[in-house]
């Protein structure tokens, strides 16, 4: 049995490794990726991408999409942009601006080893809650090539899935 198996893999020739096909997006982030293309934010290409969508609504409903890839040289760069409507007020819809930023080596060490934890790909998502008037809610995605992973929450997230949106959301 081993030597057909043997000779049939030597007929056949080496398989070649097909990459993964990119995972669908979660829709909060393909919402937030027709915004940043209808703003003309300039996209980063990464296999290691976080995409972070941020919402809140009240008087004016604020949207933010943020995006961080990793650079051929390890460093991580952010470009958040949003926008505001109406809420409960009518305004016109505006533009917020686009914010860039690189992390340092060392952040983008420690983003690195987080995101190559497996552990951070199986952490369970809090449960949904309601969310209160004016609070933010919030849906990360994380796509690199050790995993892919979706979390929701409002308030605070916690676990490595926090650590990963406290570094990228800019919180300490």
């Amino acid at each position: 049995m081993i030597a057909l198996t043997l000779a049939a893999l030597l007929l056949t020739g080496p398989q070649s490794a097909r990459p993964a096909a990119p995972p669908q997006l979660a829709p909060e982030i393909q919402e937030d990726l027709r915004l940043r293309a209808r703003l003309g934010v300039h996209e980063l290409a990464s296999a290691w991408t976080i995409y972070v969508h941020s919402e809140a609504a009240h008087h004016l409903t604020e949207h933010y999409a943020l995006v961080a890839t990793r650079g051929a040289d390890g460093r991580w760069t952010l470009i958040s942009i949003g926008e505001e409507s109406s809420g409960l007020l009518q305004v016109p819809t505006r533009a917020l601006p686009e914010e860039r930023r690189v992390l340092g080596a060392g952040d983008s060490q420690d983003l690195g080893r987080l995101l190559r934890w497996p552990a951070l790909y199986r952490q369970p998502n809090p449960r949904e809650r309601e969310v209160g008037v004016g609070a933010a809610f919030h849906t990360m995605e994380i796509v690199t090539p050790r995993g892919h992973a979706v979390f929701r929450w409002a308030g605070r997230l916690r676990g490595w899935a926090g650590a990963v949106a406290d570094m990228i959301m800019g919180r300490d």
